[in-house]
C-alpha cells in the first residue's frame, strides 16, 4: 500500500514518475529513440557529500545507506497470524454459543417426547388390547431413548464439543421419529 501511495504522491497530473538516480523516466509507449541519462528537467543528479550519506541511513545502525527494497511496507511481523490463544478463545466462544442453542433444542425435543409418551399412556385404556401390545415394544424403546437423551444432557453435554453433541442429538432425534412412526402406524390400524 505504501508503494502505491508513493507513486500517487510522486506523480503529477500527466507527468511521468521521475527516478531518483537520474535514469530516464519510464514511458508507457516504447520508443526507438535513444534516451539520455539525464532526467526530463535536463539536470544531473546533485553531488552527494558526507552529510547526505549519513541522512540516507534511517536506522542509524550502520554507515551503509538504507534503501527501500520496493516492498509494500508490510513486514514479516505484520503478516503473522493472530496468536493461537486468540483463535482458541474465538473457537471456544463459537462452540459455547452453538452448544447453548443445541442444548435448548435438545431439552425442548425431550420435553415434547415426554408429553407424547404421557398422552399415549392416557389413551391406553381406550385402545384395543392387540394395539396396546403391538405398541408396547415401541413405547418401551421410546421411553428408554428418552431416558438416554435426558442422561446425556445432564451428564455429558456440557463437557462435550458441539460436533459430538450435534451427532448425538441427530441420532437420538432419528430414533424418536422412527419409534413414533411405528406407534402411529399401529394406532392407524385400529378400527373405529
Amino acid at each position: 500500500m505504501s508503494r502505491n501511495l508513493f507513486f500517487t504522491v510522486m506523480e503529477a497530473d500527466g507527468d511521468e514518475l521521475q527516478p531518483f538516480d537520474g535514469a530516464p523516466a519510464v514511458e508507457d509507449t516504447p520508443t526507438d529513440a535513444p534516451q539520455s541519462a539525464t532526467n526530463d528537467l535536463g539536470n544531473e543528479p546533485p553531488e552527494m557529500n558526507e552529510n547526505d550519506q549519513q541522512l540516507q541511513s534511517f536506522d542509524g545502525s550502520s554507515g551503509e545507506p538504507n534503501y527501500d527494497d520496493g516492498g509494500d511496507g508490510v513486514t514479516d511481523e505484520d503478516q503473522t497470524e493472530p496468536s493461537n490463544g486468540e483463535s482458541t478463545k474465538l473457537s471456544e466462544k463459537a462452540n459455547n454459543i452453538l452448544n447453548q442453542r443445541l442444548y435448548q433444542k435438545m431439552i425442548d425435543r425431550n420435553n415434547e417426547i415426554q408429553e407424547l409418551i404421557d398422552d399415549i399412556q392416557k389413551l391406553t385404556p381406550l385402545i384395543p388390547y392387540d394395539a396396546v401390545q403391538s405398541n408396547d415394544a415401541s413405547l418401551n424403546r421410546l421411553k428408554s431413548a428418552l431416558s438416554e437423551g435426558q442422561k446425556y444432557v445432564i451428564n455429558r453435554f456440557v463437557d462435550s464439543k458441539y460436533g459430538e453433541n450435534l451427532m448425538f442429538y441427530q441420532k437420538l432425534d432419528t430414533l424418536y421419529v422412527l419409534l413414533l412412526n411405528s406407534i402411529d402406524n399401529n394406532l392407524k390400524k385400529i378400527k373405529k
